[in-house]
């Protein structure tokens, strides 16, 4: 017998804007133009997010999400 595995169907990346941005313990907590919530699992003010700003949110491997910026790529969480 062979088993069917299906692949689920996610976004591989998406573009968006930064419409509010927070600095709390070392991490940043931000939302997107498209109602979504995010917070970056790296610490430390490299990523340097600021209102306004176009970001690309990349799926990465085993369900991790990747923030792709002028300053480099950050490992980030979904919160809402």
């Amino acid at each position: 017998k062979k088993q069917v595995v299906k692949k689920e169907e996610k976004e591989e990346s998406f573009f968006a804007s930064i419409v509010k941005v927070e600095y709390r313990n070392y991490r940043y907590f931000f939302s997107l133009d498209n109602g979504q919530k995010w917070s970056t699992s790296d610490t430390g003010k490299r990523a340097k997010l600021k209102t306004e700003q176009k970001v690309e949110v990349v799926s990465g491997a085993l369900a991790s999400s990747y923030l792709i910026n002028s300053k480099g790529k950050f490992r980030l969480r979904r919160v809402r």
